[in-house]
């Protein structure tokens, strides 16, 4: 049983509207609330007979299971103006990472890497895991990662990711959290689970990212320096969070701020000018508005546009493909509320891992734990399979998960959209008037798509 917000299908009425918003994901969504909440009269056009996009959740076997395992970041300077932010129930994970060190037949070197201005608790425990390091010179490296991330500008900003964390001067296992955390969240593994990505003495690592999604692709350009300083200033700044009931909650909530249902099961075929509005054609008939905002795919939207006139950088969409395994057990393999990653030289094929009853125990309807456990795509493939995956995370979590039970598997190609580092400025700042973007093409996760939204929007409202 899949679980969707309930919308209506009606046909549309031929009046006009002052906005029309094409694609009903969570960046469309966000928008639309945005609008409507400024007394906009919105009208939302979505192809699927669902809204959410690739943000939904599953109920299996008691379980709620999201499609793939994303995190929101609520950090203030981007979701802050979203309408009703304060109204999802947010479930925050630690402010920081178990980190895995070492794996034998003793069992599991774990140590807890946090902010310590934001878990005061930790403080002895991020010093250990740093003075631990053998190619650690100083405990003062442990805060360089945090340097690097908050700076308003770095060193290698405009060059990919890896080359931008040797170039901003991370070395050791600062650079080597930095990889493996960005892999996590942009789903990038350029340097492959045992490969070097180009940082300076990092003993091999991963790559970047942004959502909230966790995953991976090879052979496809890294995200710049600044996409990942981004990504990370999210991580620490805003602690991620689940909804306590699933990240269904996310367009549920969304919806619930629209005056007017989305129009599921409307394909929109083009997109043009006309005089001082804009048309919108498609298997509904005509529409038209002063101002359009295109939350769709890089290249949906290229096409949307195609003869019309409008010239934007909008390239042919290459996405990031990842595995999302949900496994439960007896029992939960820890209590920690922190992601963990594998912060040995040569990780497994698992990017990332955590028990997310421990977070929002509401994932679960009898008390039994969730586990998620995230494995890029590399050449359309996952890196790992179920036997090595099962392997990995016994290291990971220092205990055996071969008689854990599968609760579901996911195989997501379009996780999140490549975003290299030619293509790293914003199309949307060369639109026309009235026409506006939105997407994770743009900003990438789904906390980067929301704020698409709320930006487009807010461009929107100045524009009139």
């Amino acid at each position: 049983m899949t679980v969707r917000p309930g919308l209506t299908r009606v046909p549309l009425r031929t009046a006009d509207a002052d906005v029309i918003v094409v694609g009903a994901g969570v960046a469309g969504l966000a928008a639309a609330a945005q609008l409507t909440a400024a007394g906009r009269h919105v009208e939302v056009l979505e192809q699927d007979v669902t809204v959410g996009g690739r943000v939904g959740s599953s109920l299996v076997d008691g379980f709620t299971v999201d499609h793939g395992f994303h995190l929101v970041y609520p950090r203030p300077e981007g979701l802050a103006g979203l309408v009703g932010l304060e109204d999802l129930d947010l479930h925050p994970l630690l402010p920081g990472l178990d980190l895995l060190l070492g794996s034998d037949a003793h069992g599991s070197e774990v140590r807890t890497v946090a902010d310590p201005r934001r878990a005061p608790g930790r403080l002895v425990s991020t010093l250990r895991a740093g003075l631990r390091a053998h190619d650690l010179h100083s405990a003062r490296e442990v805060w360089s990662l945090l340097r690097w991330a908050r700076a308003a500008e770095a060193a290698g900003d405009d060059l990919p990711w890896p080359q931008a964390l040797a170039a901003g001067g991370l070395q050791g296992r600062p650079a080597l959290v930095a990889e493996r955390l960005l892999t996590a969240m942009l789903l990038e593994d350029p340097g492959g689970r045992s490969g070097g990505s180009g940082s300076a003495d990092i003993g091999n690592g991963g790559r970047s990212g942004n959502s909230a999604a966790i995953g991976g692709s090879g052979g496809s350009a890294a995200s710049d320096g600044r996409t990942a300083r981004e990504r990370l200033r999210a991580f620490l700044h805003a602690a991620p969070a689940l909804p306590a009931h699933g990240m269904v909650a996310l367009p549920v909530h969304l919806v619930g701020h629209l005056e007017r249902p989305v129009h599921t099961g409307s394909r929109v075929d083009a997109v043009r000018r006309r005089g001082g509005s804009w048309v919108v054609v498609g298997d509904h008939g005509t529409w038209s508005a002063p101002q359009v905002v295109l939350a769709t795919p890089a290249g949906v939207s290229a096409d949307l546009l195609h003869g019309s006139g409008v010239d934007l950088p909008l390239p042919h969409q290459q996405w990031h493909g990842v595995t999302t395994w949900w496994f439960t057990a007896d029992e939960a393999p820890s209590g920690s509320t922190a992601l963990r990653l594998d912060a040995r030289p040569h990780r497994g094929p698992v990017a990332a891992t955590a028990v997310v009853t421990n977070v929002s125990p509401a994932y679960s309807a009898d008390g039994r734990p969730l586990i998620a456990a995230l494995v890029l795509h590399r050449n359309g493939h996952p890196e790992g399979q179920e036997a090595a995956v099962r392997v990995h995370l016994s290291e990971l979590w220092g205990t055996p998960a071969f008689g854990w039970e599968v609760v579901a598997r996911q195989d997501q190609a379009h996780g999140v959209p490549v975003r290299p580092a030619a293509s790293a400025g914003l199309p949307g700042a060369d639109a026309p008037p009235g026409l506006f973007l939105a997407g994770d093409h743009l900003d990438p996760g789904i906390t980067g798509a929301m704020e698409s939204g709320v930006r487009a929007a807010a461009d929107a409202l100045r524009a009139r």
